[in-house]
């Protein structure tokens, strides 16, 4: 099973366009094939990406059909990709994927294969939250995921976003250098000591909870991207080799002791009465 969503989708994606059909010996497409579908797609995803839409009508593939297509109506080709893939669907609204981890795939797809368009997406949308999953995506299907997710820190005044997306890079990376890991120990050293100085860490019988302090400032969504960094890292039995890497005493005690309490079956829960900051359900 794969560890992250961008794979997961990228073999969802496979099979829906080629592969069922393939070990069938079936042919699903008329007009159509599956990099023709999946260029589409990707196209189509990132113009609703760049515009915050999600619903589109059929007179916007007028600008992406590929030339190898010049002369067939955009609602035949709409239908065979509804029809052959299951990809996208039509209502009374006009169109739209059936699910939005495809919209989000076949953008971090197509920005992947395009390094000036994702530069472009990145200096624009890096603090969108419409973009977070692309860019989740993005860092999972990349070739070097954990230079993606420094270039987005960068971009980003959110520390903990930067925090999650590090952590994720590392589920996806298939060859991380000893130097890449001190880079990102390093990265997230920075960007967790200012969120860190703000809670208190406080485990119950079953279950955790991040506590804000005195006149924090600190958000339910920063807590939310400091544990899912520290499951990311859990997850992939990294959390070792960062801890020895980390040199704030401060960060690498309270992410050790967050780590311990999660390894007895600890629960992070929900922190009630703390107006404005909503925690994570499991």
């Amino acid at each position: 099973m794969p560890f992250n969503v961008g794979e997961v989708a990228q073999e969802v994606v496979s099979q829906l366009t080629e592969g069922w059909d393939l070990r069938r010996g079936i042919r699903r497409y008329r007009h159509l094939n599956a990099p023709l579908v999946k260029s589409i797609l990707g196209r189509l995803a990132a113009k609703l990406q760049a515009t915050g839409a999600t619903r589109f009508a059929e007179g916007l593939l007028v600008d992406i059909m590929p030339a190898s297509l010049a002369g067939l109506e955009g609602s035949v080709v709409l239908d065979e990709i509804r029809d052959a893939t299951g990809l996208i669907g039509d209502s009374g609204g006009g169109w739209s994927f059936t699910h939005r981890y495809f919209q989000d795939f076949f953008c971090a797809m197509h920005l992947t294969e395009r390094t000036a368009g994702l530069e472009r997406e990145l200096t624009n949308h890096a603090e969108d939250l419409r973009w977070d999953g692309v860019w989740s995506q993005i860092s999972d299907l990349c070739a070097e995921p954990e230079q993606f997710a420094s270039e987005l820190a960068a971009r980003t005044s959110n520390g903990p976003k930067a925090l999650r997306w590090t952590s994720s890079s590392l589920l996806s990376s298939k060859g991380i250098t000893l130097e890449d890991e001190r880079k990102l120990s390093s990265l997230l050293t920075l960007e967790s000591r200012r969120l860190l100085d703000q809670v208190e860490l406080v485990q119950y019988a079953n279950r955790i909870q991040l506590l804000p302090r005195e006149k924090s400032d600190v958000r339910g969504e920063d807590l939310l991207s400091l544990l899912a960094a520290l499951k990311n890292l859990n997850f992939a039995r990294r959390d070792e080799l960062f801890l020895s890497m980390i040199q704030d005493d401060f960060v690498r005690t309270f992410f050790s002791r967050l780590c311990q309490m999660l390894s007895t079956g600890a629960k992070p829960t929900p922190i009630e009465g703390s107006e404005g900051v909503s925690m994570v359900d499991e």
